[in-house]
């Protein structure tokens, strides 16, 4: 229902569904999820001030390499860009970062629309 919501939302309503109310729980369930994760991590990772900047560059640079669109993709780009963090931190400390960034430049360059990617047409 969500997926035919966001490809042609009036055939959705035509078929009775009611698009906000599936909307609405969507993200109520993506919240509570996200606020599940939050807790259940912050016993692994201590929390502090930047870390919510860290996050959000990490799932940048995963939805850059996975493509968007493709829920395969920011699994696969998931994989990736965290073997390559941890070779790159344990191989060279001082480019641990790099290595992460340096295979966003690499696929945004080959492939601009990431590994698994939609083209979207216009």
């Amino acid at each position: 229902m969500v997926r035919a919501g966001m490809d042609d939302k009036e055939m959705t309503q035509g078929l009775g569904i009611n698009l906000p109310l599936v909307s609405a729980g969507v993200f109520f369930l993506a919240s509570f999820l996200a606020g599940f994760a939050g807790v259940m991590g912050s016993q692994f990772i201590a929390p502090n001030p930047g870390l919510g900047l860290d996050t959000l560059l990490l799932a940048l640079v995963v939805t850059i390499v996975g493509g968007t669109g493709a829920v395969q993709g920011a699994l696969l780009g998931g994989v990736l860009i965290g073997v390559l963090d941890t070779f790159g931190k344990s191989l060279f400390p001082e480019f641990g970062l790099f290595t992460m960034y340096l295979a966003m430049i690499v696929i945004l360059l080959v492939r601009p629309r990431g590994l698994l990617g939609r083209k979207i047409s216009s």
